[in-house]
């Protein structure tokens, strides 16, 4: 019982020590081709028609959620700073 106890101390840490391991010295990353050509079809699709801010300061109304309005008034009743 004590030798396999013993032996499976030694297999278990040495698996530890492999998962440890760096990858070595001539790691390379590998190339993404389509990463240097890529480009996202919505830059510049979102405009603010009438370049006016959009006040978020209530945002959490737009869910239309008594359960969420009850959690946020909860919330800012109980930590005042």
């Amino acid at each position: 019982m004590r030798r396999l106890k013993a032996a499976t101390a030694i297999v278990c840490t040495s698996l530890t020590l492999q998962a440890c391991t760096n990858l070595g010295p001539d790691y390379e990353e590998p190339p993404v081709d389509w990463l240097e050509t890529w480009e996202t079809d919505l830059y510049g699709q979102v405009e603010d028609s009438d370049n006016t801010a959009t006040d978020l300061t209530f945002w959490w109304r737009a869910f239309n959620d008594p359960v969420l309005n009850g959690l946020i008034t909860t919330a800012r009743n109980e930590n005042q700073s």
